[in-house]
């Protein structure tokens, strides 16, 4: 067994809040349960009984039907024992729905980077997210020889040792599962499926938008107006993902000390606004009346009044019985109280309208290296082997009393001598 390290992050929520709120669903759990062995003849010693049970429990409870499974995310620790006790246990789950063979694919992520231990089954969970979302089966490498104690004639089941293309079931969505057990007894099972809400419905389109922008530092944050230049003309994002993009700068990101906002109509008006932002520092100033900036002070506190201010703002920004003028003069407002140091909520979505869903934008780094380390100062130190260590006489705490050395006398027998402290 080849020990592996992860660290693994999941945002649960329910789906109708999901919706609701905007978020970006990935995968949708539709059913799940745990139980555990019992009495076996060790520790790491699985029960097929067991496992059968809780498979079997998990169908029949979430209402899945077991052919409609085309991949399964196995706890594969690649074993003599355990592996073919689970295809063993999912064969027998599987027999009473369906007859068809070859059509559900197994894999395991230990074979990528290890046996992770208690991050395991976090870590197939993960997997098969990411499998539904992007509609591709992993391969489970460095599998060339098929276990000899698996029969895997007329089974329903195949190891898949080559990326390819995941064809859902006719009329159906992707589904999959995952297992994994725990080192004590413990099973559990987890079946996720695809999520086919599609593209919510688009949001009211305004004249004006705010985009805000934050880093920790004046040199992060020109960093992160170039790299959303950048993606912007490369032309991943156009007018119709501005409410999009507003909500997602606003509300999907923590914000910094070091800020900078644009009140726009377009996204060639962005553009336009932080290119000339940029080089605001050379002598060639921005439009003052689009292009805010500044940074906020460590002592900074909100007020109460403030935050109704800002309330009242916002929703005049978004009332249609408004003149346009006004309503811009409402975000240029919100765009000097958010380089002040304020935070801009998040409009709730009015009777009859689709909040705006978040985006998926370059991640803020700090200039220089990954670790932050800067790109114009002195390299990092590094430890080299030919250093020389302190001698460990060096090391050594200092007594508190000064120590004399002990002179022998000799003794009354010839030829012995015993020890005579002297001080």
């Amino acid at each position: 067994m080849v020990p592996g390290e992860a660290v693994t992050a999941l945002v649960l929520r329910p789906l109708d809040r999901a919706e609701a709120g905007g978020d970006p669903v990935h995968s949708v759990i539709t059913a799940s349960g745990i139980n555990y062995d019992g009495r076996t003849n060790g520790i790491t010693a699985p029960a097929g009984e067991a496992q059968r049970e809780l498979l079997e429990t998990v169908y029949r409870r979430g209402g899945v039907d077991p052919e409609d499974l085309g991949y399964i995310v196995t706890h594969g620790t690649g074993t003599r024992l355990g592996d073919p006790v689970e295809v063993n246990a999912l064969r027998e789950a599987f027999r009473p729905h369906t007859d068809k063979q070859g059509f559900c694919a197994l894999t395991s992520t230990k074979t990528n980077i290890g046996h992770t231990f208690a991050a395991s089954g976090l870590v197939g969970l993960i997997c098969l997210s990411e499998a539904l979302r992007h509609g591709t089966i992993p391969a489970s490498l460095h599998c060339e020889q098929d276990n000899e104690y698996i029969d895997w004639s007329g089974s329903p089941f195949y190891v898949n040792k080559s990326t390819k293309e995941w064809t859902p079931p006719p009329g159906k969505p992707r589904t999959g599962a995952v297992s994994a057990f725990g080192m004590s007894g413990t099973n559990a099972h987890v079946v996720v499926r695809e999520y086919t809400g599609g593209p919510s419905a688009a949001a009211p389109v305004q004249p004006y938008y705010l985009l805000p922008l934050s880093a920790k530092s004046e040199a992060a944050l020109e960093q992160v107006v170039r790299r959303l230049v950048d993606r912007i003309a490369t032309g991943a994002l156009s007018d119709t993902d501005l409410p999009r993009l507003s909500a997602t700068l606003l509300t999907g990101r923590h914000h910094f000390r070091h800020r900078c906002a644009v009140v726009v109509s377009s996204l060639d008006e962005a553009l336009a606004l932080w290119k000339a932002g940029s080089h605001s520092r050379s002598g060639r100033p921005a439009r003052a009346d689009a292009w805010f900036t500044g940074t906020v002070p460590r002592d900074f506190t909100a007020r109460a009044a403030d935050a109704e201010h800002i309330r009242t703002r916002l929703e005049d920004s978004l009332d249609t019985r408004l003149g346009l003028a006004h309503r811009r003069e409402a975000l240029v407002d919100l765009a000097q109280r958010y380089v002040a140091g304020h935070t801009i909520p998040r409009p709730g979505a009015r009777p009859g309208e689709n909040r705006p869903t978040w985006l998926r934008l370059p991640r803020i780094r700090s200039p220089g290296t990954v670790t932050g380390w800067p790109a114009n100062g002195p390299a990092p130190p590094r430890w080299s082997p030919r250093r020389r260590l302190p001698r460990r006489s060096r090391l050594r705490p200092r007594p508190r009393f000064p120590l004399r050395p002990v002179r022998r006398a000799p003794s009354t027998r010839r030829g012995r001598h015993r020890p005579s402290p002297s001080y």
